[in-house]
């Protein structure tokens, strides 16, 4: 039987973050108290607008301005290695416009 506070420091870190070589990752394999929360950017070109929240905005993929999708991603990074935490697709301006009649 696990010691009391021992059951949350082996809990999955999140459904979807996994090592490739050891299975589940549990929060204490990455425990460090110097650890940081990673945050990143990436755009996905796309053409046309058929796409959910595709835009011409900027992408560094691109280096320029073009129809694309933003995913924002978060990873929790330590010197024990490092786990994927979150991802959304950015929400432009333009798709948060309502117009009423």
């Amino acid at each position: 039987m696990a010691a009391r506070g021992e059951e949350a420091d082996t809990s999955i870190v999140r459904a979807g973050a996994r090592s490739f070589e050891r299975g589940p990752v549990r929060r204490r394999d990455l425990a460090d108290e110097n650890a940081v929360l990673v945050i990143d950017e990436t755009g996905f070109l796309k053409q046309g607008k058929a796409s959910c929240r595709v835009a011409r905005q900027y992408t560094g993929s691109a280096a320029k301005i073009t129809n694309c999708q933003i995913g924002v991603f978060a990873a929790y990074v330590s010197r024990h290695g490092h786990a994927f935490i979150d991802r959304a697709l950015y929400l432009p301006k333009g798709w948060t416009d309502i117009r009423l009649a």
